[in-house]
């Protein structure tokens, strides 16, 4: 709404594990195409906050293996 407040939303999934690096990119343009209708059918604008993950990346030497693949395959700079 006017004052910044979340009005609805919707969830759109995909995975990136046990996929080449190109099957990767063609499947988030497939998702940031939804994303792109989403946005256009409801004449709302796309709002992205401007992440940076180097450092979340860094301190995960020995964390959780399945967490830190999903931080890695993170493709936050493909998406924008």
């Amino acid at each position: 709404d006017e004052k910044g407040n979340r009005l609805g939303g919707t969830v759109i999934r995909f995975s990136p594990e046990l996929k080449t690096k190109g099957q990767i990119s063609e499947e988030i343009g497939r998702v940031m195409a939804k994303v792109g209708r989403y946005c256009a059918e409801r004449k709302k604008p796309l709002i992205m906050e401007d992440l940076d993950t180097t450092l979340a990346k860094h301190g995960m030497k020995y964390g959780c293996k399945k967490k830190n693949r999903h931080a890695s395959l993170f493709a936050y700079r493909k998406m924008t």
